[in-house]
């Protein structure tokens, strides 16, 4: 039942979602236990501690924020559960992430993501390229190889240590999701490579939405629209002013045969009055027609509806009136035209034939 909120302790068990949530929100590395795992990465080898594998599998445990974001999204929508029953509608993620981007604070929303999942891909691009054996306390016995203790990729040495600083990690994250590819650090491992391509992936989908999210902003909104054009109008009456001034100053000094300002030289009292004619159109247009677009639409759509109701309540009246005067005691019905021009001819057709 859609409507029913009582739900038993099996019905959540039966929820495979339930089981992903426990194991992502309950693995934890016990205390005093650790291991090293090896691997063989493009002829180098890597190692791997269980911190590193855990700190990497804890992250997961941000799609919580997600939840929140929802919850404060949705919290001001009265009977929301309801309406989007009746709708068939479903207010998950999608629609919390429409509504937010068809807001004004779009881009600060859009930047807020962008900058958590850049830390969390420079976390783990930190935690993948950074091998065990470059520490102290590493035990295992893949790190007396030289191939552990020295990396290369065709035949090229490379460095280790670049990945040791965060700020080196965020900055190819960074770089990799606005598909530039500075190319100064590059992963060399295949799950750096993986975190890589997500970050790259995840880049073009989040520029896209900012991109989208910055042509809102730059949109006049219908007010602000409305507001321009009063502001143009306005612009309009005192240039048609200087327009007729510049005008008459023409006109006087060709009339004249003096010299003209150097202001005004090169314009004639055609070209002038053209300017003068379109200023005053502009100025002398009607507070209706500075309205946007979707002002006028509005309009027209409320105008409508009330002719509307209109003519419904004159239908009404008149089929009241209608039924009012046949139900009416002591009044005969009253004849139509066409009968009493009927009778009026079917005598005059009798006095004729009596005269004959």
């Amino acid at each position: 039942d859609l409507f029913n909120l009582k739900v038993s302790p099996a019905e959540v068990f039966q929820q495979y979602n339930f089981w992903i949530e426990a194991v992502v929100c309950l693995f934890h590395l016990p205390p005093f236990f650790t291991f090293e795992v090896s691997s063989e990465q493009m002829t180098n080898i890597v190692v791997y501690r269980a911190e590193t594998l855990c700190f990497v599998a804890n992250l997961c445990r941000f799609y919580g924020w997600g939840r929140v974001i929802k919850h404060i999204t949705l919290r001001d929508l009265p009977n929301r559960h309801t309406v989007a029953a009746l709708q068939n509608v479903s207010l998950g993620y999608g629609f919390v992430a429409k509504r937010l981007m068809h807001t004004m604070h779009a881009v600060t929303y859009v930047a807020l993501v962008w900058a958590v999942l850049l830390m969390i891909f420079a976390s783990c691009l930190r935690a993948f390229e950074t091998t065990a054996c470059d520490f102290s306390t590493a035990t295992h016995p893949s790190c007396d190889l030289l191939r552990a203790k020295e990396w290369q990729l065709y035949n090229r040495a490379i460095s280790r240590s670049n990945f040791r600083y965060f700020q080196n990690a965020w900055w190819l994250a960074f770089m990799t999701s606005t598909t530039v590819g500075y190319g100064d650090f590059f992963p060399v491992t295949h799950l750096g490579r993986v975190v890589a391509v997500l970050s790259a992936v995840v880049g073009v989908m989040l520029v896209s939405l900012l991109t989208a999210a910055l042509q809102k902003v730059t949109t006049h909104s219908p007010e602000e629209e409305s507001a321009m054009n009063l502001l143009n109008r306005e612009k309009a009456y005192r240039r048609s002013k200087v327009i007729a001034a510049n005008l008459l100053i023409v006109w006087w000094r060709l009339k004249k045969n003096r010299p003209l300002p150097r202001s005004l030289r090169g314009r004639t009292p055609q070209d002038l009055y053209t300017m003068f004619k379109k200023a005053r159109n502009i100025s002398q247009m009607e507070l209706e027609d500075m309205a946007s677009t979707p002002t006028h639409v509005n309009f027209i759509f409320v105008k409508s509806r009330e002719i509307s109701n209109l003519l419904d309540q004159s239908m009404g009246s008149v089929v009241k009136a209608m039924e009012l005067s046949k139900n009416s005691p002591g009044r005969s019905p009253r004849r139509s035209p066409l009968t009493s021009l009927q009778r009026r001819s079917s005598l005059d057709d009798i006095k004729q034939s009596g005269a004959s």
